[in-house]
């Protein structure tokens, strides 16, 4: 058999060649598109994980270190912690100092009295929806704040809920 080098591949083999090649192409093409829009929502996802984890931390350190009220100037007189609504709540922190905590633009921001304003706690990367507190102080027993609340971001269409109690730290006698 005589082997004739001079001789090239056929329009068909040719075709199905450049058509297989494409085909391989568009579909590894389109799995690293779609790996990288899968990592960049679970950046998103761990970035609302890490920034929802320290406002929760944050506040529940501030509000077990609150301290019963032995005047009516932030709360009132006897009270450990005041909701005007149910998206925030008023306290006296370990230095007396009158704190806040409420959801507004989106984020939940504090405020301490005397210093002009309320900072955020959290980023405005997402959106913190729903904050709630709700205080459990029955007579006898040492009260405790439940906080809960949730983050979104609408540009990765995702979302969770947050919910934690709280007891305070210094036992009322």
């Amino acid at each position: 058999m005589k082997f004739n080098s001079s001789q090239g591949f056929s329009l068909v083999e040719l075709l199905t060649a450049m058509t297989l090649f494409i085909t391989v192409s568009v579909l590894v093409f389109d799995l690293a598109v779609s790996l990288l829009h899968h990592q960049e929502k679970m950046v998103a996802m761990q970035s609302m994980f890490n920034d929802s984890s320290y406002a929760v931390e944050y506040m529940g350190r501030m509000l077990r270190m609150a301290r019963r009220a032995d005047d009516n100037n932030c709360i009132d007189l006897g009270d450990n912690y005041f909701s005007p609504d149910s998206n925030q709540i008023k306290f006296l922190d370990y230095q007396n100092n009158c704190r806040w905590f409420l959801l507004q633009d989106g984020q939940i921001k504090e405020g301490v009295e005397g210093t002009g304003g309320e900072i955020a706690i959290t980023s405005a990367n997402h959106t913190v929806r729903n904050l709630s507190f709700t205080i459990s102080d029955s007579p006898g027993v040492q009260p405790r704040v439940t906080i809960s609340f949730e983050v979104a971001r609408d540009d990765f269409d995702l979302g969770f809920k947050i919910q934690t109690t709280i007891s305070q730290r210094n036992l009322n006698r």
